[in-house]
């Protein structure tokens, strides 16, 4: 298999344990749908939004986009969970909760795509944390040890009830 078509790498603020990733458009959230299965599988996902529940204040959020689905989970991690998003434009963010939601990686088209989140480090950078308080230092080296990685494809194009016409005329109007 040739290399990933696009890629964005990301150290993320943590605020309640979580971020989410989404489409730039999606931002109205959703039934909270996403942050439930998170809760299950670590990394959970709606129509429009991933959750990835995290435990350290700071971690690595990695995103590679791929021509086909990648054949197999990549070892070397902790976890993993597949699952599928929306992506009405493709300008792919992470939302920080109170850091705001810096652009990740633009994805080739609009449409549908599979999602496999991976995982690591999560427990073991929590563990050095508490043991590391009062140290900011110590704390700070730990920031981004805890990673998450997001291999990406395109399934196909969004369905008709995607079609959200406010949607297309916003787009018209910036693009």
């Amino acid at each position: 298999m040739t290399g990933p078509v696009a890629h964005g790498a990301l150290l993320l603020s943590i605020n309640y344990g979580m971020f989410t990733f989404r489409d730039r458009w999606c931002d109205a959230g959703d039934d909270d749908g996403a942050r439930q299965a998170s809760r299950r599988t670590v990394v959970g996902a709606s129509t429009y939004q991933v959750v990835a529940q995290a435990m350290s204040d700071r971690a690595r959020l990695t995103v590679r986009v791929w021509a086909v689905r990648p054949a197999s989970a990549e070892p070397g991690w902790d976890g993993t969970h597949e699952m599928e998003l929306h992506c009405p434009t493709g300008e792919m963010v992470a939302d920080e909760i109170a850091g705001g939601s810096p652009e990740v990686v633009r994805l080739p088209e609009p449409g549908v795509y599979g999602l496999r989140a991976h995982w690591r480090d999560r427990e073991s950078t929590h563990e050095e944390i508490i043991r590391a308080i009062g140290d900011g230092e110590a704390v700070e080296r730990l920031h981004g040890k805890e990673q998450f990685l997001f291999d990406m494809w395109r399934i196909g194009p969004l369905p008709p009830e995607d079609d959200d016409e406010e949607f297309q005329e916003e787009l018209a109007h910036w693009s």
